[in-house]
């Protein structure tokens, strides 16, 4: 059966890149799951997130078939308005999706193609997260100037947004108004899932904590560190951190707080490829991700399903977790409450712990792929 639509997706990074995180696979979670309905073809870069070399799995500068989809890998000299331009027009969508607010490369240039040249083409925009408070306090002038120089230009005025909540959908008409056309679809998560089992048993006065995202300081990091070297119980305490470094300085900042750490062992264990994930979580006992925005975080279900209860901040969707018994979320403000929790994370006994993983797979399986969401994300595409 012939597609209902071609979309035309505009992404900074794609399979089989995996250092961005939640943008790749919240692209690549909708050309699995909507790929018979949609034909989609990818624009990207030909290297993976922080990286400079180009791929060595797929060629640059031309379109190959990748897990679904049609892909168009960009060298860096192709990443320009002229070559966007030539390629809207060669293929002819039906719609254009982008997957970020501030990108350069892969939204504003795009766009700019379409505005100036006058093509008639139904946009949808995925933010990511990009519009909520605690994402724009972080290079605030800076973000702040280009919005108003954006809504000076029109650039978004015939936009339908992609909001993956009801949350998002409010941070995007507080700054483009009411009349703006927003669709809520929440993100599919496929996450990773390790057919492992533990072996091992929690121990009151031992824990195993980690970190999964981009270092930077949207992640809140420093926060991370600091409060867990502020726990008074035991040695026998670990905090692993993975992810790529997005911002030398701020990394350099934490590993300051590092090696002043005394009894907590940290550890930065590098980049995780993504079909490590599972494996590697079935080792730990709690997510630590402080995060000043989420707007999913599928790293959250990710640890959920891997029967990893969560400590995060209230700046996610993902709340109540406490009376689900998965986990805790509370305001960055509330220091005292991050760390009674980690002290309580340490000193609880494996029933104590039993329970609540068995009960955070169980949420991260109902959570994977629910679909309603998939329906929502359908009639995103179908009606733009």
């Amino acid at each position: 059966m012939k597609p209902e639509r071609h979309i035309l997706v505009f992404v900074d990074w794609y399979l089989p890149g995996y250092k961005a995180g939640g943008p790749i696979r919240s692209v690549a979670n909708l050309v699995k799951v909507l790929g018979k309905d949609f034909q989609f073809s990818i624009v990207t870069s030909n290297s993976d997130f922080g990286s400079v070399t180009p791929y060595t799995e797929v060629p640059s500068d031309q379109w190959v078939e990748q897990e679904g989809a049609r892909v168009i890998y960009l060298s860096p000299e192709n990443r320009n308005r002229r070559y966007f331009q030539q390629l809207i027009a060669a293929c002819n969508a039906d719609v254009l999706y982008f997957n970020s607010f501030f990108s350069y490369r892969f939204t504003l240039l795009p766009l700019l193609a379409l505005k100036l040249k006058r093509m008639r083409h139904k946009v949808v925009l995925a933010p990511r997260g990009m519009l909520g408070e605690g994402a724009l306090k972080i290079k605030a002038l800076k973000k702040h100037a280009f919005i108003r120089i954006a809504k000076a230009m029109g650039l978004y005025d015939e936009v339908t947004w992609h909001a993956s909540t009801a949350l998002e959908e409010t941070e995007i008409k507080r700054i483009f108004g009411n009349r703006s056309k927003v669709v809520v679809a929440r993100n599919i998560a496929l996450p990773d899932v390790s057919a492992d089992a533990r072996s091992y048993e929690k121990k009151p006065g031992e824990a195993r904590f980690f970190f999964l995202s981009r270092i930077a300081l949207k992640k809140n990091l420093k926060a991370a560190i600091n409060w867990i070297n502020k726990t008074k119980t035991g040695h026998a305490v670990q905090f692993d951190i993975y992810g790529p470094v997005d911002e030398a300085a701020y990394w350099n900042e934490c590993q300051a707080l590092i090696q002043n750490t005394e009894r907590i062992h940290i550890q930065y264990k590098g980049e995780l490829p993504y079909h490590q994930v599972g494996p590697t979580l079935q080792h730990y006992h709690f997510l630590l991700l402080p995060t000043f925005n989420e707007n999913y975080g599928h790293v959250i279900v990710e640890s959920f399903v891997n029967g990893c209860p969560v400590v995060i901040s209230d700046q996610t969707p993902w709340r109540g977790l406490q009376a689900k018994n998965i986990g805790w979320e509370f305001s960055l403000a509330e220091e005292t409450n991050f760390l009674q929790v980690l002290e309580n994370c340490i000193e609880m006994d494996e029933p104590t712990f039993q329970k609540m993983s068995e009960a955070a797979t169980a949420f991260g399986r109902e959570a994977m792929c629910p679909p309603a969401d998939v329906e929502c994300n359908r009639l995103l595409f179908k009606n733009a």
